[in-house]
């Protein structure tokens, strides 16, 4: 592939919105395996505490069990992955929102459950996200996409965010 048409595949508004939208699957990826453990520390939560909540996780895991439900159900506004999308990204702000309420050494299981809201939703959104990428994306950008468009190239772009 010559360097321009590289150059025009990888700059394009298509591949500009899969990847704003990988880091933004990533930013709650971040939140949920580190930043939380650290404001739990913090917060003088003991170890044994901390370390169950690892398993908050768990849904990025085993979303393979509910993304079948994104494919065969289209929600009536903005068609099958953007009323997705859209449901994903509000229930994720509202458990985000939960998540900062909450209260480390107070209630660890309140915030247990809003970790686990916070992961299900994220998990959610990548779920959407893929499949909008995989359809929205021309074929030959698919060699491309993966690198510079997953839920990982936002991890790795929010980790100096979170590290101060």
């Amino acid at each position: 592939m010559p360097p321009q048409r590289l150059i025009a595949s990888l700059f394009n508004r298509r591949m500009l919105v899969a990847l704003v939208m990988g880091f933004s699957c990533g930013l709650p990826l971040l939140l949920t395996l580190s930043v939380l453990q650290a404001w739990m520390q913090e917060a003088g939560v003991d170890l044994t505490t901390i370390g169950l909540f690892s398993l908050a996780g768990l849904p990025y895991t085993l979303k393979f069990f509910w993304s079948p439900i994104f494919d065969r159900f289209a929600l009536p506004v903005l068609g099958r992955r953007r009323g997705w999308l859209l449901v994903a990204q509000l229930t994720l702000m509202g458990s985000l929102i939960w998540l900062g309420q909450s209260d480390p050494s107070g209630h660890p299981e309140l915030l247990a459950l809003a970790a686990l809201a916070v992961a299900f939703c994220s998990a959610s959104q990548d779920i959407v996200v893929d499949a909008y990428r995989r359809e929205d994306l021309p074929t030959g950008s698919w060699v491309w996409a993966p690198p510079f468009t997953s839920m990982a190239t936002g991890w790795a772009c929010c980790w100096p965010l979170a590290a101060g």
